[in-house]
C-alpha cells in the first residue's frame, strides 16, 4: 500500500520505503549476502532488498561469497548461478560443506536459465529457492517468503 502520490522521489520516498517494507513484516531486517558479479543488477537487488527493509552485503564471486558466509552470519545468500572464479552452484555446494549454521544458510539461485535441468542442478547444490532474471520484487519476496521460516527475523 503505496502512496499514490508519491513519485520515489523527495521527502514521501522514506513513507514509501517504510510502507514497502511493511508487506512481509515477519520477514523485515534480514541480513543478506547478495553474490553477483553484474554492477546493475547489484544495485537493482540492492534496492530491492533494502525496500524490504533488509540490509545486503554484496560480493562478486563464489570464492568471496564462501568467505563472508563463514564470517559473517547471514539470514539469506542471493546467488547468481554464472559469476567468475568460482560458480553459484560450486559456492553453494562449499557453503554446505562448512556445516554448522553458516552450512544451513537459506541460498537462494538468481539466473536467466530457467529450464527444468537448470533448477534441477540448483537443487542439487543444496539451493532452497529460485529466481529468475532478471528479478522482479514480486518474485523475490515470494522466494524469501518460501525459504525462510514464518516468523524468522534479522540476525
Amino acid at each position: 500500500m503505496t502512496d499514490r502520490r508519491d513519485s520515489g522521489d523527495g521527502p514521501d520516498a522514506t513513507a514509501r520505503v517504510r510502507t514497502d517494507a511493511g508487506t512481509s513484516a515477519a520477514r523485515q531486517g534480514l541480513r543478506v549476502l547478495v553474490a553477483e558479479d553484474n554492477d546493475v543488477n547489484q544495485l537493482l537487488i540492492r534496492t530491492m532488498l533494502e525496500r524490504m527493509g533488509h540490509r545486503a552485503d554484496m560480493v562478486r564471486d563464489g570464492v568471496d561469497a564462501v568467505r563472508r558466509v563463514q564470517a559473517v552470519t547471514y539470514d539469506l545468500v542471493l546467488m547468481d548461478v554464472h559469476m567468475p572464479v568460482m560458480n553459484g552452484l560450486d559456492a553453494t555446494r562449499a557453503i554446505r560443506a562448512i556445516g554448522g549454521q553458516a552450512g544451513s544458510v537459506p541460498v537462494v539461485a538468481m539466473t536467466a536459465a530457467v529450464l527444468n535441468d537448470d533448477r534441477a542442478a540448483c537443487v542439487e547444490a543444496g539451493m532452497n529457492g529460485f529466481v529468475g532474471k532478471p528479478v522482479e520484487r514480486a518474485q523475490l519476496q515470494q522466494a524469501i517468503d518460501e525459504v525462510l521460516p514464518a516468523g524468522r527475523s534479522g540476525a
